[in-house]
């Protein structure tokens, strides 16, 4: 009674149908008239000797003059999208330290030395979880050393962040050998520690690897999206432009100067607005009908390596390009279709999706550029097939018309889509 304990808990104990144990401590100075008590209560949630017990037992807590109790409880923690499950690690049953061999096993400890990694959905930084991030070393009994993952040595990814663990470990225990310390909180240095404890943070380094690999896989990802959908915009736009200047430059309709672009997919040539507009379904075919069939401007396809599907391939498969490959890509067979892939694999191109992703100016900018560098590919294609003794400085002077020409029509088509940083689609 004087333990302020309820009431069924107290009839289970005088029945004998259960036991308990309490362990008085000595009053905290700060505990009174403050939420220290609070802040005592998680430091005990968080002692690796302590935690254990509380998720196998039941286990309250009282301050005094608070004659509450309450129940202790360890914080689930919600393990990180793609990595539901426990990592399992087995230590080789020898290994090297210092040109020196190390057994991990021995007679009276034949199981080898078992590392359960978990990990969780948000750092494990902070107050209330900064501790949880760590490595219990399990004995026979419970908790012989524990070590927060930041004492086990320099990591070269954050992710570690992300990783907490228990290694059973009994070999540790042995009397011959024995590495446990009084206080139980590390291990008394040795050939078995040093190597055991390089072993683990190993394990650690390439689970993190592993998440920070899926990450910025599904980051990239989502950055291709997100240009896929840039690209198109840029498509439409491109596409006009280019059907204004062929009509203009190559087949002499100075009418259709000031390029205003169309609409219409594949206009044919040669063909008035009148004439356009009553052969709609004729339009999208290029053809008229019988034996006066014409050509229709063919219009580049530009696609995102590593996203776009191959529309040239059965399978259904993405196109990635090399790193080795141009920023601007065509295979052989691309020439025939008119299909241009913008090299997303180019060092410049995943420098600017690391640092600033797909939704930057930077990187709407170095796709317009790219796109530029198609429409200059192109017109000059177009140009070579009706002019053929160009020289360079005639091709010079063609690149600096259509380069000029293209940063005019996109100042104003494309003021938004080239500067502002919160552009939406």
């Amino acid at each position: 009674k004087e333990l302020n304990l309820p009431d069924n808990i107290i009839n289970k104990i005088i029945l004998s149908e259960i036991g308990f144990t309490v362990i008085k401590g000595i009053s905290p100075v700060k505990a009174k008239g403050t939420n220290y008590r609070i802040k005592l209560a998680e430091k005990i949630i968080n002692n690796p000797q302590a935690r254990r017990l509380i998720v196998r037992k039941q286990i309250y807590f009282q301050t005094y003059p608070n004659i509450n109790w309450y129940k202790l409880s360890v914080p689930s923690i919600s393990p990180k999208p793609g990595f539901e499950e426990p990592v399992i690690y087995y230590c080789p049953s020898v290994m090297n330290v210092a040109d020196k061999k190390v057994n991990m096993i021995s007679k009276n400890y034949i199981n080898p030395i078992k590392l359960t990694l978990y990990t969780s959905a948000k750092p494990l930084t902070g107050i209330k979880y900064h501790e949880i991030n760590r490595v219990d070393f399990i004995g026979e009994l419970g908790v012989i050393a524990s070590y927060n993952i930041s004492e086990l040595g320099l990591f070269s990814s954050a992710f570690t962040e992300f990783v907490y663990g228990e290694c059973n470990c009994q070999i540790m225990e042995n009397p011959n050998e024995d590495y446990v310390k009084n206080d139980r909180l590390s291990f008394v240095k040795g050939d078995r520690s040093e190597i055991l404890l390089d072993w683990v943070k190993s394990c650690i380094q390439e689970l993190a690897k592993k998440m920070e690999n899926k990450t910025t896989k599904e980051k990239r990802q989502n950055n291709l999206k997100n240009t896929a959908n840039f690209n198109k915009i840029l498509n439409t736009w491109n596409k006009q432009f280019l059907n204004a200047i062929f009509k203009k430059e190559l087949f002499g309709n100075d009418n259709d100067s000031g390029f205003k672009g169309t609409d219409e997919p594949n206009p044919v040539i040669g063909q008035n607005q009148r004439t356009r507009k009553n052969k709609k379904k004729e339009r999208k075919t290029g053809t008229r009908g019988g034996d006066d069939a014409k050509k229709t401007l063919s219009h580049p396809s530009v696609l995102i390596s590593g996203y776009d599907t191959d529309p040239l391939s059965s399978d259904g498969n993405t196109f990635d390009c090399d790193p080795r490959h141009p920023v601007v890509y065509q295979r052989p067979i691309d020439v025939r279709a008119s299909i241009y892939w913008i090299n997303t694999s180019k060092s410049l191109a995943r420098l600017i999706l690391s640092k600033e992703s797909a939704d930057s100016p930077r990187w709407r900018h170095y796709l317009f550029q790219r796109h530029l560098d198609i429409i200059i590919k192109e017109y000059i294609f177009q140009i070579g097939k009706k002019e053929i003794n160009l020289d360079g400085d005639e091709i010079n002077q063609k690149i600096d018309e259509i380069t000029s020409d293209v940063h005019d029509k996109a100042s104003a088509d494309l003021l938004d889509f080239l500067f502002e940083n919160n552009y939406k689609l």
